[in-house]
């Protein structure tokens, strides 16, 4: 009797681990599930940013701006308006989009939830002649789309003559 105990006593121990390495498994299965969803919406947002970065140095102020909701904003790090809405971000770019030497190089692409930050550098024109400026761009995407836009311009270095 005390055999046949021990043997249902590790018959029952046995199908417990074997409960919880299914457990686990399946766990870890829905694990790598979720992450994969997260790595197809890391995916989509950063689509949406490249799409935008890809219309600007093409100079297509609709593509452009079609990757913005329509009540979208855009500001300063600090916190200043850039622009208010789509009217406004399209004034801007006309007159940037003018500029001959205009293009943004993406230096580097961080994604977080429904976050994308660019580090970019960006050839322009400016008023004292042709040069770079560094910009750090944080998107956040609402519905597939740039619902605010934050931006920080820094070394600025114009190109010697």
């Amino acid at each position: 009797m005390r055999v046949e105990a021990e043997q249902l006593e590790a018959k029952g121990v046995a199908a417990q681990q074997t409960g919880q390495i299914e457990q686990t498994g399946q766990i870890e299965q829905i694990g790598q599930i979720e992450q994969i969803g997260q790595i197809e919406q890391i995916g989509q947002i950063e689509q949406i940013v490249q799409t935008q970065l890809d219309a600007y140095n093409s100079k297509d102020v609709a593509a452009w701006l079609a990757t913005y909701a329509d009540d979208a904003a855009q500001y300063s790090l600090e916190g200043e308006i850039i622009a208010r809405d789509k009217a406004q971000m399209a004034a801007n770019m006309v007159s940037r989009f003018a500029e001959p030497d205009l293009h943004a190089t993406l230096l580097s692409r961080h994604s977080y939830d429904n976050v994308v930050i660019d580090h970019e550098r960006v050839t322009r024109n400016f008023p004292e002649g042709p040069g770079t400026i560094e910009m750090l761009c944080i998107y956040l995407i609402e519905q597939g789309l740039i619902a605010r836009a934050s931006f920080k311009l820094f070394n600025k270095r114009l190109t010697p003559r």
